[in-house]
């Protein structure tokens, strides 16, 4: 609301206006499908790190690390499409060399870590290029600097 009324002082709340309607040609059945996917996996971790966390192993899921075994279709369509870390608020998550194979019931499996990195100060990622607990990952070190990390040039 405080960004919407910075930016358009004049046109009154933002939860108050109607969603635009989007062009159905804007349709993408494949990504559809990828997203489907990503919302599935994502859902397993998130399951696969809440024991650890009632636990009391890991304080958050991000200090989770999970490594992921998948069949490889999984791997082709869905995880080199979102950064599975992010998306499913974790330390980080990676894939296991070991495939499923493609009539595993699920498409997945996960092991699930606490994570030994440190803390960043910013997005409070354990990411292994972060130093010691509080120091700046790579990416808030961009952020903060001005710089768009995924282009490299300032904003």
């Amino acid at each position: 609301e405080e960004a919407w009324t910075t930016r358009y002082p004049d046109q009154g709340s933002v939860h108050l206006l109607e969603w635009p309607d989007i062009p159905k040609g804007w349709a993408d059945p494949a990504m559809l499908m990828v997203w489907k996917d990503v919302r599935l996996l994502r859902d397993f971790i998130v399951g696969e790190v809440e024991p650890l966390r009632r636990a009391k192993t890991i304080r958050s899921s991000l200090e989770a690390k999970v490594e992921l075994k998948v069949k490889h279709d999984f791997r082709e369509r869905v995880f080199n499409e979102a950064d599975m870390a992010e998306l499913a608020i974790v330390a980080s998550a990676s894939l296991s060399s070991d495939r499923l194979p493609d009539n595993h019931p699920i498409g997945f499996e996960a092991t699930v870590t606490p994570s030994t990195d440190h803390k960043c100060g910013r997005c409070w990622r354990l990411l292994p290029e972060v130093t010691e607990d509080g120091a700046l990952c790579g990416r808030c070190t961009d952020v903060v600097a001005g710089l768009d990390s995924r282009a490299g040039a300032d904003q």
